[in-house]
């Protein structure tokens, strides 16, 4: 699932939407072309619609802004079994001025203990004892830029280059700017 409110704001080959794009298009003819998912906010997926995703497959990309947890309910989550689901990315914690607005929005209606299973940490542990095996997340808040980057380093490494998972994440975990633009 995509940046479902299209709520990035910069230039436009940055935001999710057009990097994803652009990933699906490179890697159509060896992976890409059996995704199945929400790109954009041309059809908001419903509730029921995201727990599909996460349970129907063995892997699941998110690549939005602020926090996944802020985008699904919690407590459906939490009685969901994902034992088949791989590998999770979220590639999330970006912020603009609309998403920020939304999330302060719902953030009225919610607990204190609610909205902290949003932190990075909470939502990765959530979906552990879920049954997702393998939580590539980001930590801290980043930029649109870095998740754009993060994006195109590691689909580049996992499915061009054929790179396990963990080498992957250590190559995004040590590259600099300078580095991440050779790769």
């Amino acid at each position: 699932i995509v940046d479902p409110y299209e709520e990035a704001q910069g230039p436009e080959m940055l935001t999710p939407v057009s990097i994803t794009q652009d990933i699906l298009e490179r890697f159509q003819d060896t992976f890409t072309s059996r995704w199945v998912g929400h790109l954009g906010s041309k059809h908001f997926p419903s509730q029921a619609q995201w727990e599909q995703a996460l349970g129907s497959f063995n892997g699941f990309f998110f690549y939005g802004m602020e926090s996944f947890l802020s985008h699904i309910l919690v407590e459906r989550l939490v009685a969901m079994n994902l034992q088949e689901c791989q590998v999770a990315v979220l590639l999330d914690l970006a912020r603009s001025y609309q998403s920020l607005r939304r999330h302060m929005e719902t953030v009225e209606h919610r607990s204190a203990s609610q909205l902290s299973l949003e932190e990075p940490v909470e939502a990765a542990i959530l979906l552990s004892l879920v049954g997702v095996k393998s939580i590539l997340a980001n930590q801290w808040p980043t930029l649109l830029q870095d998740n754009a980057l993060r994006a195109s380093v590691l689909w580049e490494n996992l499915l061009a280059v054929g790179k396990p998972v963990g080498e992957t994440v250590r190559l995004l975990q040590k590259m600099t700017g300078e580095e991440a633009v050779n790769q």
